[in-house]
């Protein structure tokens, strides 16, 4: 099935080969501000959450503690408790966990969870509160406002006098709620079985002063945080299957193989851009990552849009995401965001990756010839330097560790 390139070597000489060879780090370990451009992270990113000055966060649970740390690197903070553990090696886009809902506001954390009864309230680590969410609704994002809590909530079956706080969202789809004490107020932002203007939002940004929540439709409204919205926009071109929110508050969404659109943080459109997008991974002050489909016999690129006016800045990555690759290459990024230190990249690579003269490597663990079908395949282990037959091709498997990129212009393997 196989053959050495070279002549027939013993079975001692044959260990010798296919063990793991070792490897070298230049642009260094643990992901510290400072102390590299490109290192390896001892922590896989989590979530990436903004305050509403924009600060970025990265967010975890362990199934116990919720802990956060600065996006561009540094020690865990525990600011609560969580019960389930975040899916660490689940496909994740901009750090968006699915139906995990978080805000920050310096010590002061809010968190929903369909698992919970309620909306937790911490400070300092500690659970000061929980207000009842009742059954049948669901909170998609939710945001702090001098203590006081807004959350986007939607109906998830039919109007049963559902309430949030003990009081009704009424016959409301989707609605704001704003919790200040003992005082809850609920503006509807579009009727259950409704045919007006309204908005069913999926994508919602917490800015500075404005929220903006946009519809898949293309539908985009923007409210205050005492629940005062402006009237309801439209976007044809802004139809979205995802999206993200941007530090200054506003969206980027996307529409599968189709155009990405930029929103600003008081709700208006920026520019749209027809492009072969299928994903969102990240804005910095200056520029959006968007995946894009540039040959079907490629794997996707990481393009660097303006974020100004969505001018194409150029190629930053490649995203290898297959499970096998022949020279042991994987490139998996989680999200970009800007930071103090300048943009920060994060995510998980395999093999080697290259930024500017610096360089990682992980590992490689083993060598193997395979072929496969969407119905049966073989997979055979061989040493490193063998090479397969015609009827088989060869791949080599590396380890996976988290990574740290600061201002980045490419990153290569």
């Amino acid at each position: 099935m196989w053959k050495l390139a070279a002549k027939l070597v013993t079975i001692s000489a044959l260990a010798a080969c296919s063990g793991a060879p070792a490897t070298k780090t230049v642009g260094g370990t643990g992901g510290s501000p400072g102390t590299a451009a490109l290192a390896k992270d001892t922590l896989r990113a989590a979530r990436l959450v903004y305050e509403r000055n924009g600060t970025a966060w990265d967010v975890h649970c362990d199934g116990k503690v919720l802990s956060k740390r600065r996006w561009e690197g540094g020690a865990l903070v525990p600011i609560g408790a969580c019960g389930l553990a975040d899916p660490l090696h689940t496909m994740v886009i901009a750090g968006q966990l699915a139906e995990d809902v978080i805000a920050l506001d310096g010590d002061l954390v809010a968190r929903w969870n369909p698992e919970l009864t309620g909306i937790t309230l911490f400070k300092g680590g500690s659970q000061t509160r929980v207000i009842p969410v009742q059954p049948g609704l669901a909170v998609s994002a939710l945001a702090l406002d001098r203590g006081a809590v807004v959350a986007v909530v939607r109906r998830v079956d039919t109007p049963k006098g559902e309430t949030v706080g003990g009081t009704s969202i009424g016959n409301a789809l989707a609605a704001l709620v704003r919790i200040e004490g003992d005082k809850v107020s609920v503006k509807e932002l579009v009727a259950w079985r409704g045919t007006g203007p309204g908005v069913d939002p999926t994508f919602v940004a917490t800015g500075p002063e404005r929220l903006v929540l946009a519809a898949k439709t293309g539908s985009v409204v923007a409210c205050d945080y005492l629940l005062a919205c402006d009237p309801v926009r439209s976007y044809p071109e802004a139809e979205a299957n995802g999206g993200i929110a941007t530090q200054d508050g506003g969206l980027v969404l996307y529409r599968h193989d189709h155009a990405v659109t930029r929103i600003d943080g008081r709700g208006g459109k920026v520019w749209s851009k027809k492009l072969s997008v299928y994903g969102v991974f990240g804005a910095t002050d200056r520029e959006v990552w968007v995946a894009e489909l540039v040959d079907l016999r490629r794997p996707l690129g990481l393009r660097a849009l303006a974020l100004a006016d969505g001018t194409p800045l150029g190629f930053r990555a490649t995203l290898r995401t297959e499970r096998r690759d022949a020279h042991g290459r994987f490139l998996q990024m989680h999200a970009v965001a800007a930071t103090p230190k300048g943009a920060v990249a994060r995510g998980v690579f395999g093999g080697t990756l290259k930024h500017g003269e610096l360089a990682i490597e992980t590992e490689r663990v083993r060598a193997t010839c395979y072929w496969e079908t969407w119905h049966e395949g073989q997979e055979i282990p061989v040493p490193f330097d063998a090479s397969c037959d015609e009827r088989f091709a060869k791949a080599i498997e590396t380890r996976r560790s988290p990574f740290v990129a600061f201002e980045v212009e490419t990153l290569k393997q």
